[in-house]
């Protein structure tokens, strides 16, 4: 049988995430950004890992090119990751356009070709097209009931469960004063 200070250690949980900065971070910055994460119980927190200079930097296509900074923590209080990054940007002062924080199980962003296709000079917006002036008259309207009713015309069904008008008795009403045929 497991003594409790071993199924407290294991029940523990960790969560990983990774801070990615489009500056360079400065030693009193990341000792600034360690603080801040003690509320959270973070450990592990490894050294800045400078990436090489990109024209467009994943999660950061609003800048025209730059070197990111990329740090992983582990804290053991669950957080979500935007209010990591809020704290972040208030500890280190930092723009809050240059700051980005994640799972580090989750994907990068990458930005989508839709997204940067419409940039191109050559673009042109669904504003600047023309007007579709093709009628859809038979889409809705009298027509589309006219279409509707020719098309039931077309179906023919036998009603296989009355019987025919001719073989049905007819009932005629008495004033005599004689019992109802029908309820009696």
């Amino acid at each position: 049988m497991k003594a409790f200070d071993q199924y407290l250690i294991e029940a523990e949980k960790e969560y990983s995430f990774r801070l990615r900065v489009a500056t360079d971070l400065e030693e009193g910055a990341l000792d600034k950004i360690e603080n801040r994460l003690k509320k959270y119980e973070a450990f592990s927190i490894s050294t800045p890992k400078k990436t090489m200079f990109q024209s467009s930097p994943p999660g950061f296509g609003h800048l025209p090119g730059a070197e990111v900074n990329i740090v992983d923590f582990k804290t053991r209080q669950p957080v979500a990751p935007h209010i990591l990054q809020q704290d972040i940007i208030e500890a280190a002062d930092l723009p809050e356009s240059h700051v980005r924080v994640r799972n580090a199980t989750d994907p990068l962003e990458e930005e989508t070709p839709e997204a940067s296709d419409q940039t191109d000079e050559g673009a042109k917006s669904l504003l600047e097209e023309p007007y579709d002036t093709e009628s859809h008259e038979h889409m809705y309207g009298p027509k589309l009931i006219g279409n509707l009713l020719s098309d039931l015309a077309k179906v023919s069904r036998k009603n296989e469960f009355a019987g025919s008008v001719e073989s049905a008795k007819t009932v005629e009403a008495t004033e005599d004063g004689t019992k109802s045929p029908i309820g009696s």
